[in-house]
């Protein structure tokens, strides 16, 4: 009797890995990643986004992200960026290391690291401190405080550029 072959690619799904998608045929180490595209495909023709595995023969590894021929498993940098997975808030992007205000956005690409409603380059231009919200101390985010680099004030109610603790009345 015959093989069902489901995908049509020349290899029964009894001895096909993957027996819905004609691109690949072969997983020797059962990682789930395809050891090579079947004769004439490509990951173009993968109806289930199958991606090679780069280490066929060892089901641990099927990842090399950086492509430095270390897989991820076994590789303490997986972007290759210099900074080790461990201390890195995005360990698969090269052009990010640090989130310090957590907001999931990299230094690199958030305009307000600090998260305090100030912008990076605003922080830079009045001198305060673009990965710390409260620059000065005083309890008062650098983006609400009228006076980010003064510990003893914040508020300057009518906008006199003095704080309103040396207007009277205020």
């Amino acid at each position: 009797p015959l093989q069902a072959d489901s995908d049509g690619d020349g290899v029964a799904d009894g001895a096909d890995a993957f027996p819905l998608d004609a691109a690949a045929s072969v997983d020797s180490d059962g990682d789930g990643a395809p050891d090579s595209w079947n004769p004439g495909k490509g990951a173009a023709d993968s109806s289930t986004g199958l991606v090679l595995d780069p280490f066929p023969l060892n089901a641990g590894e099927s990842l090399d992200t950086d492509g430095d021929g270390l897989g991820n498993n076994a590789d303490p940098d997986d972007d290759n960026d210099g900074v080790a997975d461990a201390a890195d808030a995005f360990p698969l992007d090269a052009t990010e290391t640090l989130d310090s205000d957590g907001d999931g956005l990299g230094n690199n690409a958030d305009p307000d690291d600090d998260n305090d409603g100030l912008s990076d380059a605003a922080e830079a231009a009045a001198g305060s401190n673009p990965l710390q919200a409260d620059s000065d101390g005083d309890g008062v985010a650098d983006g609400a405080d009228a006076f980010p680099l003064d510990a003893a004030a914040s508020v300057d109610s009518d906008g006199d550029g003095a704080p309103d603790s040396w207007n009277p009345g205020k």
